[in-house]
C-alpha cells in the first residue's frame, strides 16, 4: 500500500441480524485517511462511526471487505506497528474509568499499559494537567463531573503520544473554551508532530479543522473530502448545510441502526459546543511532547487471529492489570471486608446449625402404671430416659391431653405405660413360660411418634431403644441373676474409621470447606470481570494491547491470594474454632481446597463471559449453587442418590474432591490413595476445561458485543 495512507477501508461491511432479516451497519464502507491528517467522521448517534472504528482497532470482524492500519490488517502486534496496543490511543464514546481510582492512578495505570516509565508518565501528567485543566490528581474519578471525567478519559488517550489517535466523541460535555484547545492540540499534533487522528462527532462545525471530512448516514459515506471543497462544490456556507442537503438526497433510504451503540439515530447538533476553534501552533512547546516514532511502516506484516490473542503473555500488561485488580479491592474496603467476613459466617452458620442432632426434643409422657408409691418400672425405664439433654420429659395425666399437645405440634412423641406395666412385667419376667399374649401386651411401652421430621423420630427411636436395653440390665442386677441374659448378641466394636457422636457435622466439614471456597470465588471473580465490560472498561483495556488472557490470568491470580485469606479462616474456624477431627497430612487439605477455589474461579470466567448484567450473574450462580450442593454429596451421602442422578452427580465439579477431602480429614489418607490423587487430578481437568470454555465462549461473542 501507498506509504502516506494511515487508515485504508474497501467495501467494509458488517451486518447485524433480527427477525426480519440482517441489516447493515457499514454497507460497502470505501474511506482512505493520510498520515498525519486529522480526518473527522462526522453523523448522526447510530449510523455506524463506533462500529467503524471498533472494526479498525481489530475488536470487531468485518463480515466482507478489508480495512488496513498503516500497511497492515489488524489486530497486528509487530514492533513499531502495535495495533491494538501502544501505537493507538483509543477514546471511547463511554468514559470506560474506573471509578475508585483517583486521576493520578488512572494516569500512571494506562502509562505502564504502554510501556512509559514513571518519570515520563509524571511529565506528561504535568503537560496534560495544563491542557485539559484537570483536577487535583488525588480525586478520585467518582467524585468528578461529567466535563472532568472526559477530560481524564483524553488525558489517558494521548498520555503516551500514539502514532494514531482514535477519538469517539471527545468533546461531549467540555466547555466551548476547552474544546477549542483541544481542537488546536489535535492540529498541533498532526501538523508537527505527524500524528494521524481520526475523530467522531455529531457537533457538525467543529470538524471544520478537521484535513479530511466524511459524512456517513445509515452505515454509508455520503460523502468524502477537505471541509472547505464541500462547502465550494455544493455552494453553501457552512458544513452543516452539506450535510443537512446530502440527508435530504438520501432521504428515501431506510434507516439503520448501529449494533454497538443499539441506539436510533438522532439529529446532530448544532449549538455553542460546535463553533470552530482558531488554530495557534504557539499553543505547545516543540521540545516538550516529542513523539517516539519515526518511521512509520508500510509493508503488510504478519498479523494474529481476529480474535483475542492468547498465546503471549506481556509481564507488563500482566502487572498493570494486577495492580489495576488490588487497588479496585483495597479502595472498595466494604467489599474488602465481606471477603472475609462472609466466609467465616458461612462455616459458622453451616456448622452451627447442620449436622447435629436435635437436642431437648420434647416428649409426653402418661404413665398410669401405679404399682407402688415407692417402685414402678414404669419409672425406672423413665430415669434412663431422662438420661443426657435428647428429650425433655412432660408429664400428662391422660392420653387425651397427651394427644392435644401432640396435635399443637407441642411434643414429638408420646410414651404410655398402662396400669398394670410393673405388675405384668414382673410376671412375665418371672414365670415367662406361663406368659400369655395379654402379659406381653400389657407389659410393653407404647410409643406414639410425629413422623413428620424423619431425623428427629429415627434419633428417638434409638434413644427409646438404647434406654431399653439398660433397663433391661438393670432389672436382671436387681433380681440377682446373670447380666449375660440382658446383653444383646450383637455387638459394635470401635469404628475402624471416625468416632462415634451425636452428630454429623464431621461428615460434612470437609464439603462445606470445598463448597464455600468454589462458590466465593465463582460469584467474585464472575461479577468484578462483568461490570469492567459493561462500563466500557475492557474495550479500552484492549485498545491498549491487553489481551483477554492477561484480564483472566490477573483476576485469577488476585483471587488466588484473596482465596489464601478465605481458606485460613475456612480451616482456623473448622480445627481450632469447632474442633473438627483432622487425621491427614494438612498441606494436601489445604491443596485440594486451593484447587476446588481455582475451579471456582475459572467458572467465574464462564459466567462473566455468558452474561451481560450483574443480575444475570448473580442469578446463574446461586442457580448453580444449590444443585452442586445438594448432589455432590456434602450434605447427604452419594449411597441415597438415586443411580440415573448419581451419575449426573459425578460430573459436578465438587463431588469426587469432597469424598477426597472427607477421606483426608476422617481416614488420614494420603496423596497415594486411588480416590485422593484421582480427585486432584479431576480438580486440574476442571480448571482446565472452564478456562477452555471461558476463552472459546469470550472469543465466540466477541463480535456480538
Amino acid at each position: 500500500m501507498a506509504n502516506y495512507r494511515a487508515i485504508w477501508c474497501q467495501d467494509a461491511t458488517i451486518a447485524y441480524s433480527m427477525k426480519s432479516g440482517e441489516y447493515p451497519v457499514l454497507n460497502m464502507l470505501n474511506l482512505t485517511v493520510e498520515r498525519g491528517t486529522i480526518y473527522g467522521l462526522l453523523g448522526p448517534s447510530g449510523c455506524g462511526k463506533t462500529t467503524l472504528l471498533k472494526c479498525i482497532l481489530g475488536r470487531l470482524k468485518l463480515d466482507h471487505g478489508r480495512i488496513l492500519v498503516f500497511g497492515s490488517d489488524t489486530p497486528c502486534q509487530r514492533e513499531g506497528n502495535e495495533i491494538p496496543g501502544r501505537d493507538v490511543g483509543y477514546m471511547p464514546q463511554d468514559l470506560a474509568l474506573h471509578s475508585i481510582f483517583n486521576i493520578k492512578e488512572t494516569l500512571h495505570f494506562y502509562g505502564k499499559l504502554n510501556g512509559m516509565r514513571k518519570r515520563e508518565v509524571d511529565l506528561q501528567i504535568e503537560f496534560l494537567n495544563d491542557l485539559l485543566q484537570l483536577p487535583p490528581g488525588s480525586k478520585l474519578i467518582q467524585e468528578l463531573s461529567g466535563g472532568q471525567k472526559r477530560r481524564v478519559s483524553f488525558a489517558a488517550t494521548m498520555l503516551h503520544n500514539p502514532r494514531l489517535l482514535i477519538l469517539d466523541e471527545p468533546t461531549v460535555g467540555v466547555d466551548p473554551v476547552l474544546s477549542a484547545k483541544i481542537w488546536r492540540h489535535l492540529v498541533y499534533l498532526s501538523s508537527n508532530r505527524g500524528c494521524t487522528i481520526m475523530i467522531t462527532t455529531h457537533y457538525i462545525e467543529e470538524a471544520r479543522q478537521a484535513n479530511r471530512v466524511g459524512l456517513m448516514r445509515s452505515g454509508t459515506l455520503l460523502c468524502e473530502g477537505e471541509p472547505e471543497v464541500l462547502i465550494q462544490m455544493k455552494g453553501l456556507s457552512n458544513l452543516q448545510e452539506v450535510f443537512l442537503e446530502l440527508c435530504g438526497d438520501e432521504s428515501e433510504q431506510p434507516m439503520i441502526h448501529d449494533s454497538s451503540s443499539g441506539d436510533e439515530e438522532e439529529p446532530l447538533c448544532f449549538d455553542k459546543y460546535s463553533q470552530p476553534a482558531l488554530f495557534n501552533p504557539n499553543i505547545l512547546d516543540d521540545d516538550k511532547d516529542k513523539l517516539p516514532f519515526e518511521k512509520v511502516p508500510a509493508e503488510p506484516t504478519k498479523t494474529f487471529n481476529h480474535l483475542v490473542k492468547t498465546s503471549i503473555i506481556n509481564p507488563l500488561h500482566l502487572s498493570a492489570c494486577i495492580m489495576k485488580e488490588c487497588t479496585n479491592i483495597m479502595r472498595t474496603r466494604a467489599l474488602l471486608l465481606m471477603y472475609f467476613i462472609l466466609p467465616f459466617m458461612q462455616i459458622s452458620a453451616m456448622l452451627l446449625c447442620w449436622g447435629r442432632y436435635p437436642k431437648n426434643i420434647p416428649v409426653g409422657i402418661v404413665n398410669e402404671d401405679h404399682f407402688s408409691k415407692n417402685f414402678s418400672l414404669s419409672e425406672l425405664y423413665i430415669s434412663f430416659l431422662q438420661q443426657g439433654n435428647t428429650m425433655d420429659l412432660q408429664n400428662f395425666e391422660s392420653m387425651r391431653e397427651a394427644r392435644k399437645a401432640a396435635d399443637n405440634a407441642e411434643i414429638a412423641a408420646i410414651v404410655h405405660f398402662g396400669p398394670r406395666y410393673t405388675s405384668e412385667l414382673l410376671l412375665r419376667r418371672i414365670n415367662f413360660e406361663e406368659s400369655t399374649v395379654e402379659t406381653a401386651l400389657k407389659s410393653s411401652v407404647y410409643i406414639s411418634l410425629d413422623e413428620t421430621v424423619k431425623l428427629t423420630s429415627m434419633l428417638l427411636k434409638e434413644k427409646f431403644l438404647d434406654a431399653y436395653r439398660e433397663f433391661q440390665l438393670a432389672m436382671v442386677l436387681k433380681s440377682n441373676h446373670n447380666p449375660s441374659l440382658a446383653i444383646l448378641p450383637i455387638n459394635f466394636t470401635e469404628p475402624f474409621y471416625g468416632k462415634e457422636v451425636d452428630s454429623l457435622t464431621d461428615y460434612m466439614t470437609p464439603g462445606v470447606i470445598l463448597q464455600l471456597t468454589y462458590t466465593l470465588s465463582a460469584s467474585l471473580t464472575g461479577i468484578r470481570s462483568l461490570v469492567e465490560r459493561k462500563m466500557g472498561i475492557t474495550d479500552r483495556l484492549h485498545a491498549s494491547g491487553v489481551t483477554e488472557t492477561m484480564l483472566m490470568l490477573a483476576a485469577m491470580i488476585v483471587q488466588f491470594f484473596i482465596m489464601t485469606g478465605q481458606v485460613a479462616i475456612l480451616f482456623f474456624m473448622a480445627l481450632i474454632v469447632f474442633d473438627s477431627p483432622f487425621l491427614g497430612n494438612l498441606g494436601l487439605a489445604v491443596g485440594i481446597t486451593y484447587l476446588q477455589g481455582l475451579t471456582g474461579i475459572a467458572f467465574g470466567l464462564i459466567i462473566s463471559a455468558v452474561c451481560t448484567e450483574e443480575t444475570q450473574a448473580i442469578h446463574l450462580n446461586v442457580g448453580t449453587i444449590y444443585p452442586i450442593l445438594l448432589l455432590s454429596g456434602v450434605i447427604w451421602p452419594l449411597d441415597a442418590i438415586p443411580y440415573p442422578v448419581r451419575y449426573v452427580s459425578y460430573l459436578i465439579p465438587l463431588t469426587l474432591p469432597a469424598v477426597a477431602m472427607r477421606d483426608v480429614f476422617l481416614r488420614g489418607w494420603s496423596i497415594g490413595r486411588e480416590r485422593v490423587w484421582q480427585a486432584v487430578l479431576i480438580n486440574i481437568a476442571f480448571i482446565a476445561a472452564f478456562v477452555i470454555i471461558a476463552i472459546t465462549v469470550r472469543k465466540i461473542l466477541f463480535n456480538k458485543r
